[in-house]
């Protein structure tokens, strides 16, 4: 009797074991769709920092250094993290086509910003800009929209969406940001050919380097002649000299290789 039991009861679970089944496996979110997210919470974060700085009642100038720093800031520690686990896949840093000609017309645009310290009049309607936001400006702001527009938002909509979509998707969004400045049009085609040079060489470097010079030629414009525009006008120089220097390196090694 017991050994019948034993094997009644062995029946009775392999039975149960046959009928028992297995929940599905839970489907992970895909990695474009959670890197989407993370794109489109930086740019919220990003926009609603703006928002809050110009609704500052009377314009405080710790608005404005919200503006250029903690924002620009947070946009740049933002792509450098998500970039630090996830390298990008359509584009590079610093690229390996089209380097040299790319570094000539960098250093051709860097004379260029050097005669406009010397020969570039002020606007008489401009409002003083101050050392530390040209600095801002010349060195931060570029390097912080250049890495998220055109490096990690342009590779994702590309490697998404395709180029032509990508490259009005992020010409767009550029455009939207700068829309209270009354530069959205300017904007959207500086996008646009900034997104064109970034495919086309592969690096993120070139647009870097023209953002600098569009920069530095808005600041200038805004300094009045001294020591200060001169100070100015040498770091943006310095800047584009090693960004054209390290892109014409990486395209020599593709040229010889």
């Amino acid at each position: 009797m017991a050994v019948g039991s034993s094997r009644c009861a062995g029946l009775r679970k392999r039975t149960l074991d046959s009928h028992h089944v297995e929940p599905p496996p839970r489907e992970s979110l895909s990695p474009a769709l959670i890197e989407l997210a993370y794109l489109g919470s930086v740019l919220i974060v990003y926009i609603a920092g703006l928002e809050f700085s110009r609704r500052l009642p009377g314009d405080p100038a710790w608005g404005t250094w919200l503006r250029l720093l903690g924002l620009n800031a947070w946009l740049l520690a933002a792509t450098l993290l998500w970039l630090a686990r996830h390298p990008l896949g359509t584009v590079s840093v610093t690229g390996v086509r089209h380097g040299r000609p790319l570094a000539a017309i960098i250093g051709v645009m860097t004379i260029a910003v050097f005669v406009a310290a010397v020969a570039l009049p002020s606007r008489p309607d401009a409002r003083p800009c101050p050392f530390a936001e040209a600095m801002a400006l010349i060195l931060l702001v570029p390097v912080a929209e250049e890495l998220y527009f055109r490096a990690l938002l342009l590779d994702h909509l590309t490697r998404n969406l395709g180029r032509a979509s990508a490259v009005v998707l992020a010409s767009v969004l550029f455009g939207f940001l700068h829309w209270p400045q009354g530069m959205a049009g300017a904007m959207v085609i500086l996008s646009l050919v900034l997104c064109m040079v970034v495919l086309s060489s592969g690096g993120v470097i070139w647009a870097v380097a023209l953002h600098v010079v569009w920069n530095a030629f808005a600041v200038l414009r805004q300094m009045s002649a001294g020591s200060p525009r001169w100070i100015a006008a040498g770091v943006a120089v310095v800047v584009l000299l090693a960004l054209g220097w390290t892109g014409f390196r990486a395209g020599s090694r593709s040229y010889d290789g």
